[in-house]
C-alpha cells in the first residue's frame, strides 16, 4: 500500500523522530522496491547514518498543541494571506510564545494549530544538528527544508495511509508519552478538526497517568464533544504509546464501558506486522504525505509566510513588468520591421525584375545575331586584255 511507482532521487525525503529514552535518533526513508526503511542512529554519533537528502521532517516533542476552528472573521474560500493576517491580528503576532498555522478542511473550515514557540525551535534545533552530524562533509548539497508537524497529525497521517477502505466515521486519535498525551478527532469529512495536548503533573505515577488519559479521552468521543464539532459518532481509538505504556493502556481502554462500542487497536504497518513502536511510528508518520491528512508545517510561522508571499508577489510583479515592456518594445518596433521587410522586398523584386529585363535582352540580342545573313566573299577575276605586241 506504500509503493512507489518512481526511482528515488537525491531529494526524497526523510522522516525523523528523536528516542530520548532510548536515546536514538529513528530515521525513516522511502525503500526503493516500496515500502520503508528505518535506521537508528545514536543520538550525538556521527555519521553511523548517511542522509543524502534535502528535504527533513519530524515532529514535536513537546509543545502543548492545540488544533480547533477559531472565531475568525473569515469565508471559507478567503486568501492565504487575509487568514495569516488574521491570525497575527488575533495573537497581536506574538511569535516570543506561540506559532500558529492553519489548514482548510474539505467541509470549508479553517483550522488553526498552535504550539509553544520554544517546542518549535528546539525541534528545528535537533533537526539541524542531526543533519550536520549524518550528512557527508565532502558532500555539497541543496539548500534543506525542514517540516516539523504535531505528533497527532504524522500519527493520524500513518494510520490514514494503512486503510484499504475509506472510513466513514470519526477515528480518535491518542498519543500516549512519557510525560504528556495528546488526542486528536479526525473523519474524512472534516479532517483533523480537532487536537489538544497536556502534560502529566510530575511524580505522577503509570497508572494515575494512564486512567487520567482514558477519561479525559471518553469525555472528547462523547455525543455532546462530537456535536459541537459537528462530527460523526467515533467508532474507532488508534494508540499510539510509549513502550512502557502500551499494554496498560490498551487494555484499560478495551476494558471501560466508555469504548464498549469503539474499536481500540494499536497502530499497524499493515495487517501482517506487529505494532508498531512510537519512535518509529512518528518518523514514518512525518515522512508520508497523504491528501486526507494534509501537512501543517509549524516550522514556518505566520510572518515567515507572510514574507514569503510579499517575495512571491514582487517576482510575479517584475516578471509581468518585464512581461508588459517585451511587448510595448514589439508594438514600438513591429510598424519599422514592416517597413523594412516591405522596403527588403521591393528591392529583391525590383532587381528580379532588373534580372529578368537583361536577361531577355540578351536573348533578343542572340536571336537577332542568328537571323542575320552571312556575306559571301567572292574571287574576281579580270576578263582578259588584248595585249599590245611593241613593234
Amino acid at each position: 500500500m506504500f509503493k512507489r511507482n518512481h526511482p528515488l532521487q537525491p531529494s526524497s525525503p526523510c522522516g525523523l523522530a528523536f528516542d530520548d529514552r532510548n536515546g536514538q535518533i529513528i530515521i525513516a526513508e522511502y525503500a526503493s522496491a516500496g515500502g520503508f526503511d528505518i535506521h537508528k542512529a545514536v543520538i550525538g554519533e556521527r555519521r553511523s547514518v548517511n542522509l543524502l537528502g534535502n528535504d527533513f521532517r519530524t515532529t514535536l516533542s513537546r509543545g502543548n498543541a492545540h488544533t480547533d476552528a477559531p472565531p475568525l472573521a473569515l469565508s471559507p474560500d478567503a486568501s492565504e494571506e487575509t487568514i495569516l493576517r488574521a491570525i497575527l491580528e488575533k495573537t497581536n503576532g506574538d511569535r516570543s510564545r506561540l506559532v500558529q498555522s492553519f489548514t482548510r478542511t474539505p467541509d470549508s473550515r479553517i483550522i488553526v494549530t498552535q504550539v509553544d514557540a520554544s517546542a518549535v525551535d528546539e525541534s528545528v534545533n535537533r533537526t539541524e544538528k542531526c543533519i550536520e552530524e549524518q550528512q557527508p562533509a565532502h558532500i555539497s548539497f541543496a539548500e534543506k527544508t525542514i517540516r516539523v508537524e504535531t505528533r497527532t497529525r504524522a500519527i493520524t497521517r500513518l494510520w490514514r495511509a494503512s486503510q484499504v477502505d475509506t472510513p466513514q466515521s470519526t477515528t480518535a486519535i491518542l498519543v500516549l508519552a512519557e510525560d504528556d498525551y495528546t488526542i486528536g478527532l479526525w473523519s474524512e469529512q472534516s479532517g483533523l478538526v480537532y487536537e489538544t495536548e497536556e502534560d502529566f503533573e510530575p511524580g505522577a505515577s503509570r497508572e494515575i497517568k494512564c486512567f487520567h488519559t482514558r477519561d479525559t479521552l471518553a469525555k472528547f468521543i462523547s455525543t455532546a464533544s462530537l456535536a459541537k464539532l459537528r462530527l460523526p459518532n467515533v467508532t474507532t481509538v488508534v494508540l499510539s504509546a510509549a513502550d512502557s505504556y502500551g499494554d496498560s493502556m490498551l487494555s484499560l481502554l478495551n476494558n471501560s464501558v466508555e469504548f464498549n462500542s469503539v474499536g481500540v487497536q494499536p497502530l499497524y504497518l499493515n495487517n501482517n506486522s506487529t505494532p508498531l513502536d512510537q519512535a518509529t511510528a512518528l518518523a514514518i508518520g512525518a515522512l508520508l504525505d497523504h491528501a486526507a491528512v494534509p501537512s501543517c508545517n509549524l516550522a514556518i510561522g505566520p510572518e515567515a509566510r507572510l514574507n514569503d508571499i510579499e517575495t512571491e508577489r514582487q517576482l510575479a510583479t517584475a516578471s509581468q513588468t518585464t512581461a508588459r515592456f517585451r511587448v510595448a518594445l514589439v508594438s514600438i518596433l513591429l510598424p519599422f520591421v514592416a517597413a523594412l521587410a516591405i522596403l527588403i522586398a521591393l528591392f529583391i523584386d525590383n532587381s528580379v525584375e532588373a534580372l529578368r529585363l537583361q536577361t531577355k535582352r540578351l536573348q533578343l540580342l542572340k536571336n537577332s545575331l542568328r537571323q542575320t545573313p552571312t556575306t559571301n566573299h567572292r574571287k574576281l577575276t579580270l576578263p582578259p586584255s588584248n595585249r599590245c605586241s611593241t613593234t
